[in-house]
């Protein structure tokens, strides 16, 4: 529970799930010939979540924090049209193997509002940094021609959240929202 003018540690886990990511078309030379894909999206398994925050509560509703988290998932399919020299030649979907892992670390204030004595509405806004690193393989058949890709990499990006929520008071320390 809130407390004026006093530090605190949160540890949340649980899952996530990522909506299907479309990817831009792209064009690749490949010796004399032009390989190029078009419509194509990947979609996730739902993954875990794990994240630690810290903070110091200005007064009973209002809290500072910084906040570090793992977000894990594997990859699921991935799905659109691979063209040869501007000619449609494997359509469709197929499975995939790989991963995304991002690891968030934000900073910004957060709410907690008394809704009674058991329940509390909590919203927040923060502001970082996520390194993100993904690994993906697939390949594309029609029987005859078979196209494989097999890669990853690994950045930084900024990255903000805006929260809101509700938590139930099961326990003067432990909370779940």
């Amino acid at each position: 529970p809130s407390a004026t003018a006093a530090w605190y540690l949160r540890n949340e886990v649980g899952g996530n799930f990522i909506p299907d990511i479309s990817l831009k078309d792209k064009a690749i030379a490949v010796g004399a010939d032009v390989v190029s894909s078009t419509n194509a999206s990947v979609a996730m398994d739902g993954g875990v979540a794990w994240n630690i925050a810290g903070g110091f509560h200005l007064n009973d509703w209002l809290a500072l924090e910084v906040s570090i988290g793992i977000a894990y998932n594997d990859f699921d399919s991935v799905s659109g049209t691979i063209s040869v020299n501007g000619t449609p030649t494997l359509a469709g979907t197929t499975g995939s193997s790989g991963h995304l892992l991002q690891v968030p670390i934000l900073f910004g204030p957060r709410a907690e509002v008394p809704l009674g004595e058991d329940f509390r509405f909590n919203a927040g806004v923060s502001l970082g940094a996520v390194y993100i690193d993904g690994d993906l393989a697939a390949s594309f058949t029609d029987g005859i021609t078979t196209v494989s890709f097999d890669g990853g990499d690994s950045a930084w990006a900024f990255a903000y959240s805006v929260t809101l929520g509700l938590d139930w008071v099961i326990a003067p320390s432990v909370d779940l929202g």
